[in-house]
Parts: C-alpha cells; structure tokens; sequence
C-alpha cells in the first residue's frame, strides 16, 4: 500500500543522518542499503566508536585488558 510506496521512494543521505550511514534507501526487498555498522567499546566507564576507523573517538583497546588491571 502507501506505506511500502513511500518507503521504496525514500531516499535520504548520510549527511543529513545523525548516524554514520550513507544513506537511507530501500530496495526491492525492504533492506536499508545505506546502512553502515558501528562497533562501540566501553573505555573508562563510557562507550566509544572503535570503529568505522574514520569516526572512531577512540583506538580499540586490544587485548581487553584483564578484571584486576581495568580502571
């Protein structure tokens, strides 16, 4: 119905998203092919972006370090 036709001709950019996506846009299927993942890491008691690397707001700490050595 109208639902599925307007989400078909949706077309958003990334720069218009707070997400780091590149878009939102939906194909033939219903998937979002403008989805970009995030992989965020607790570091001191708050969470950072670890990675895509270009909007990283911290390295990844690898190896985690163990319980005992954690701040």
């Amino acid at each position: 119905g109208a639902i599925q036709k307007a989400l078909r001709e949706t077309n958003v950019p990334g720069d218009q998203l707070i997400m780091t996506w590149e878009g939102v846009k939906f194909d033939e299927n219903g998937q979002n092919t403008g989805v970009r993942a995030i992989i965020l890491q607790l570091q001191g008691g708050q969470y950072h972006t670890v990675w895509p690397f270009d909007v990283a707001t911290q390295e990844v700490l690898y190896p985690i370090p163990k319980w005992a050595e954690r701040k």
